[in-house]
């Protein structure tokens, strides 16, 4: 039984131990033919080797301007090409990207590139109302006194390099398209030298919090945090080469940048951009003619796509999956996303900027129910807890402050000690104490596990094997003598053992309590609306393995010898259910799973005290 509000996200999934940009090449160099970027409102269609070429020769270009590895560039700009090529361009040369919200102003804008001491800045030149030029000459009136990459400005005097995306002309600004061409072979190689020196733990981009309590927080994030992030985001929409995703979600955000970009690069799918912000007439159209796969948006946005006028026009019967983020969906829209829309596989996402951003996560196949009231599951590879006041871990069902830890946690907030210290205070906060106890489930867990394949043994009636004529008669009961097994059958062992004969039947059942019991308790695991997945599913695999080898080994000893006694087959028996099970329960689940023990624990308590 669940005691305390903490969950582990386990997986047999490794962590990628590399950075973006060698994530990047090797996806270029398995996919390079296929679609990797269509953005439609620029009339753009690259593959993955266009997307390469175009993000290698920018990356070089930085260098050429005298960007460091290090240095912070700042981006100010809806969705184009530009941004994507901007984003793993960087992270190839090793400089921090600065994500800067489309809609700032000029207070906004200044602060956000004082507070990180950038030193270039990208930015379209504008964007709806906003005169992006415009702002930021009042910031810095000497750009177009200033030769480009030699800005010295008063109000912003780390400021050197700032690049425009597109528009005319303009004195002290160099334009996107031309730093792809003033990079020498020195700063291409020195490309191709930074992609294996720079290490996944460097930081890669930084972004700005809402500032609710004060001003923006500059949350500093890692290869390592980003790209497996995106990677595990993808792997939970089942995204293979196959995939299209359409993107009118912002770039600047997490859920662009990281849940669209990154999820689908890592994965050989296509990323598809509508239009330069969110228009749904576009979304639709972007949908039905690149026949997307994929969807993402708040839940506004799928509202805004089920009732706009024209709706019923297009076909959208391509799409399967995306993620609904952002806020609580109601019940109906949800319906009508899976039944209008035939996003069958939709997921919702939580978490925030400072991990990454996801921390819980629904799969393709929950109930929509559950999608809508709950977060979700943990997500693989990460743990949450909910504390107290006192930073006590409260019980199931209680309010309390939600904690997460793991390689999605950011860096720190940039050139802010203390609020950083103040976030890790709370992670540190007795792990070394949980560590032991987790350690001691484990043992405990072990010996219970030993105790279950005695009972088990004990209670299995073989008659005669290794005769035609040979029944199997209250198969499994457990120590107080209740028939939890099959029903008696015949069995002739004369010839070879295959899947479905009695003693598969036999070795089934031998699990069926625990399964049983697991499913029925895992199901009821619920913890501030995050659902723990059901432990069934992951020993599901286990006991089909286990049934093979047990077969097999069967059939090996047949080989030699017709006859299979009773003791021969307690030993098989012995030897997979508390070995093998033991280890999959201690190396595949890890042993700081606490949900997943008590669970265990749980049945193991009730049936076998």
């Amino acid at each position: 039984m669940l005691t305390q509000s903490y969950a582990h996200g386990a997986s047999i999934k490794p962590l990628l131990g590399e950075t973006l940009g060698v994530n990047f090449d090797l996806a270029a160099e398995k996919w390079g033919d296929n679609d990797a970027l269509i953005v439609r409102h620029q009339g753009i269609r690259w593959t993955y080797n266009d997307l390469k070429k175009e993000v290698d020769a920018f990356a070089a270009g930085l260098l050429a301007l005298g960007l460091e590895p290090g240095d912070r560039i700042g981006i100010w700009s809806p969705n184009n090409s530009e941004w994507v090529v901007t984003q793993y361009a960087t992270a190839k040369a090793g400089l921090i990207l600065v994500n800067i919200n489309p809609a700032y102003r000029v207070a906004e804008l200044e602060y956000a590139l004082n507070k990180v001491t950038c030193k270039a800045l990208i930015l379209a030149t504008q964007f709806k109302s906003s005169d992006y030029l415009g702002m930021l000459k009042e910031l810095a009136p000497e750009i177009p006194l200033s030769k480009p990459g030699s800005l010295n400005s008063e109000r912003l005097p780390n400021l050197k390099i700032v690049i425009k995306i597109g528009g005319d002309e303009e004195k002290g600004f160099f334009d996107f398209q031309e730093i792809g061409g003033i990079a020498s072979k020195k700063d291409n190689d020195r490309i191709n030298d930074l992609v294996n020196a720079l290490q996944f733990d460097d930081p890669i981009n930084i972004q700005f919090t809402s500032g609710t309590t004060g001003f923006p927080k500059g949350a500093t994030l890692t290869h390592f945090n980003v790209l497996n992030n995106g990677y595990f985001t993808g792997e939970s929409l089942k995204f293979t080469p196959e995939d299209r995703l359409c993107v009118p979600v912002p770039l600047y955000h997490c859920f662009g940048m990281v849940l669209s970009n990154i999820a689908a690069l890592t994965h050989g799918a296509a990323l598809i951009y509508p239009d330069e912000a969110f228009d749904p007439l576009s979304v639709l159209e972007a949908v039905q003619e690149e026949r997307c796969t994929g969807l993402h948006g708040v839940p506004t946005m799928f509202i805004a796509e089920l009732e706009h006028p024209r709706f019923k026009e297009f076909d959208l019967s391509s799409l399967r999956t995306g993620i609904m983020a952002g806020s609580p969906c109601p019940i109906e829209v949800m319906r009508k996303v899976v039944d209008e829309m035939y996003c069958t596989e939709m997921i919702i996402a939580y978490g925030m900027t400072e991990t990454s951003p996801v921390i819980t996560s629904s799969e393709t196949d929950d109930p929509i129910e559950k999608q809508v009231s709950t977060v979700g599951r943990i997500f693989p590879h990460v743990e949450v807890k909910i504390i107290d006041n006192d930073g006590r871990i409260v019980a199931p069902g209680e309010t309390g402050e939600l904690l997460a830890r793991g390689y999605n946690v950011m860096q720190g907030y940039w050139d802010d000690p203390e609020k950083t210290e103040e976030s890790r205070e709370k992670i540190q906060e007795d792990y070394n104490l949980r560590r032991e106890k987790a350690l001691e489930d484990h043992d405990t867990l072990k010996q219970k596990f030993d105790k279950i394949s005695e009972y088990l043994i004990q209670d299995i009636e073989v008659g005669g094997i290794g005769h035609g004529d040979a029944n199997l008669i209250n198969i499994l009961r457990d120590k107080h003598g209740n028939l939890i097994g099959i029903d008696p059958r015949g069995y002739d062992t004369t010839g070879e053992i295959k899947q479905g004969d009695i003693l598969t039947d036999l070795i089934r059942s031998l699990f069926s309590v625990f399964f049983k019991q697991a499913e029925k308790l895992s199901k009821t695991v619920e913890m501030i609306g995050v659902v723990q997945e059901p432990i069934f599913k992951l020993y599901e695999e286990i006991r089909d393995r286990l049934v093979n080898d047990l077969i097999e080994d069967i059939n090996r000893h047949r080989e030699a010898d017709d006859t299979y006694s009773s003791e021969q087959l307690q030993k098989i028996l012995n030897f997979r259910v508390a070995e093998q099970l033991c280890a999959d329960i201690r190396y595949r689940t890890g042993v700081r799973a606490k949900i997943q023990f008590q669970i265990v624990q749980g049945v193991l308590d009730r049936y076998f005290p």
